[in-house]
């Protein structure tokens, strides 16, 4: 059996985040951009100033 891998996307609550809903966009862009960088990654979101 393959090992199992997993990405995540981390974000973290800021000032300038008005509602879950933009929290969780972060977080899923986070966890596109660790995807695309292979296997085994994660990826903090910067959403400062957004």
């Amino acid at each position: 059996m393959p090992p199992i891998t997993i990405s995540a996307g981390v974000a973290e609550l800021s000032e300038n985040m008005n509602n879950s809903e933009t929290l969780l966009r972060a977080a899923d862009q986070a966890l596109l951009v660790a995807k695309r960088n292979g296997r085994r990654n994660r990826q903090p979101e910067n959403v400062a100033g957004s």
